[in-house]
């Protein structure tokens, strides 16, 4: 299980995500992988924002998508997860 996931919520309320659009990352690379995501407006909607998470086991049955960091951080790729 990894330490955090992102997901889009409105921005304002953050505490609302969208469920659906949850996707397991690395903690250290969070931050970056999150506004890279913002910057490239990345399947969100005006109003809307990628919002970092902390996972517990709960929402860790939801989560379906992973993003790993590959070429020393300088590329990504969405996988399936498998927790």
């Amino acid at each position: 299980m990894t330490k955090k996931f992102i997901a889009i919520a409105p921005i304002g309320t953050e505490f609302l995500f969208r469920r659906s659009s949850a996707i397991a990352i690395p903690t250290a690379s969070a931050e970056k992988i999150a506004k890279a995501l913002n910057n490239a407006k990345y399947q969100i909607k005006q109003g809307e924002t990628w919002h970092i998470y902390d996972n517990d086991a709960y929402m860790d049955e939801y989560i379906e998508r992973q993003i790993k960091s590959y070429k020393a951080g300088r590329n990504i790729k969405v996988s399936y997860y498998h927790g």
